[in-house]
């Protein structure tokens, strides 16, 4: 991910989905990055326009709208918008890959395929230990006579 320092590029480490609220008011973002070494969280316009949010804005407050109602308000401080919100619920999609995963008795990709279900990237301690087979040893005595 790229910010305004172009020296200080950002790795996203997640995706998923986060539900804030700001004001009393609850607002769920999909398809949210998760990068651990930002200072402070970013908000797209764009993808609050793609959820038919509105943007108000008169002197230095601004408003989100979703079908006429306020949603959640801010400052514009140097130029940016800016929103005090809590973060009520995150839950990244390889947790949710995961608890389909377990649910199901931790099965193969191509069942979880078969369902359309999203299939784990993340390699399960489980599987690994369960599903690995033990090999004989060779043996390098000779028989008892």
């Amino acid at each position: 991910m790229e910010t305004g320092d172009a020296n200080r590029k950002r790795s996203a480490v997640g995706i998923g989905t986060v539900k804030i609220l700001n004001h009393n008011n609850k607002l769920t973002l999909k398809e949210c990055l998760y990068v651990p070494k930002l200072k402070c969280n970013l908000i797209s316009l764009l993808e609050l326009f793609k959820e038919k949010l509105t943007v108000n804005c008169k002197d230095n407050v601004f408003s989100l709208n979703s079908k006429g109602k306020v949603i959640m308000h801010g400052k514009i401080i140097n130029k940016l918008m800016v929103i005090n919100f809590t973060i009520l619920k995150t839950l990244l999609t390889n947790q949710i890959n995961n608890l389909w995963h377990n649910k199901l008795g931790h099965p193969r990709d191509s069942v979880l395929k078969q369902l359309a279900l999203p299939t784990t990237q993340d390699n399960c301690l489980v599987c690994e230990t369960k599903k690995a087979h033990k090999k004989p040893f060779k043996s390098n005595f000779e028989p008892a006579p």
